[in-house]
C-alpha cells in the first residue's frame, strides 16, 4: 500500500481506507504485502478522492419537517400537528418525523390547514406511511449490525452501506441518514469489512513463499530471478523502492516440479 501511494502521490490512509472499503481491488500476498494492478494506480492518479455514497434506489425522496414547513409557508408547529393528528402521513424516526417528498408534492396545503395561525385541524392519531416502513436511524443501523455509529458512516460513505439523506431546508438541522433494515440484514459485518480481492490477478507468491515451495532459501529465489530462471515483477515500495518481489504461484510450482 505504501508502493501505491507513493506512485499515486496521495497520503497511505486514502489508500487504506479505499482498500478497506472495497473501492480499490488488490490482492493480499504474504501476512503483509498487498499488491496492485497498475490500472489501479492509473485509476487513483485520476481520481484520489473516494466514491460519492450510493444511495439506495429503493428508499423514496424522504423531507423533514422543516422542509415541509418552509415549502408550505406554515410553521413546524403545524407541520409537527398535522402529523400529530393524524392528518399527514410520515415516519418517526429517531427525534425526527420524514414524510415522502411526492406525497408532500401531491397534497393541496390548503385543505389540510388554511393558514399559518390555524389551531383547529382536527383530531386523531399519527399515520405511519407504510412506503417509510423499516427504515433506520444510524445509531438503529449500528444496532442491527454490531458495529459502532461511526463504522456505519464510513461504510455509506465509501458506499458500501446503501442509505439516504432526508432533504432539509432548516440549517441548523443536523444532517441525517436513513437506511432500509432490510438491505442491512442482507450485509454481514464480515462484509462490510472485507477486501476486496482484485480477480484480474493471478494467484501471487513472495520471495519467502517462493523459497519455501521450491526448498530453497529466499536468496536463491532472488538470484533464480535475476538469472532469468524465474519470471517475477518488482512491487513498489515506500519511497519507489522496488527492492521486494512478488511471483506467479503456478509457475513457481512448475519450477518445484520440474
Amino acid at each position: 500500500m505504501q508502493g501505491l501511494a507513493a506512485a499515486a502521490d496521495v497520503a497511505l490512509t486514502t489508500v487504506k481506507y479505499q482498500y478497506l472499503a472495497g473501492l480499490l481491488p488488490g490482492r493480499r500476498v504474504g501476512d503483509r504485502l498487498t499488491v496492485f494492478r497498475e490500472s489501479t494506480l492509473n485509476r487513483l492518479r485520476n481520481n484520489p478522492q473516494p466514491s460519492k455514497p450510493r444511495k439506495d434506489g429503493r428508499i423514496p425522496e424522504l423531507v423533514t419537517t422543516a422542509w415541509v414547513a418552509e415549502r408550505w409557508e406554515r410553521s413546524t408547529t403545524a407541520i409537527d400537528r398535522l402529523y400529530r393528528r393524524g392528518k399527514l402521513p410520515g415516519v418517526q424516526l429517531g427525534g425526527f418525523v420524514l414524510f415522502r417528498r411526492e406525497l408532500i408534492d401531491s397534497l393541496a396545503v390548503e385543505e389540510l390547514t388554511p393558514g399559518p395561525h390555524h389551531e383547529q385541524i382536527g383530531a386523531g392519531e399519527p399515520v405511519e406511511d407504510e412506503k417509510l416502513a423499516g427504515l433506520l436511524t444510524r445509531e438503529e443501523a449500528a444496532g442491527v449490525l454490531g458495529i459502532n455509529v461511526q463504522e456505519v458512516k464510513t461504510w455509506f460513505h465509501y458506499g458500501r452501506i446503501p442509505g439516504a439523506t432526508p432533504t432539509s431546508t432548516a440549517s441548523a438541522q443536523r444532517k441525517l441518514l436513513v437506511f432500509r433494515e432490510s438491505t442491512l440484514l442482507q450485509r454481514g459485518t464480515e462484509d462490510l469489512h472485507a477486501p476486496a480481492d482484485d480477480g484480474r490477478l493471478p494467484t501471487l507468491v513472495t520471495g519467502t513463499q517462493a523459497a519455501e515451495i521450491l526448498g530453497v532459501n529466499p536468496r536463491s529465489v532472488a538470484a533464480m530471478h535475476e538469472r532469468g530462471e524465474l519470471p517475477g515483477r518488482p512491487v513498489i515500495d515506500g519511497g519507489g523502492d522496488t527492492r521486494r518481489s512478488v511471483y506467479r504461484r503456478e509457475v513457481v510450482e512448475r519450477l518445484a516440479g520440474s
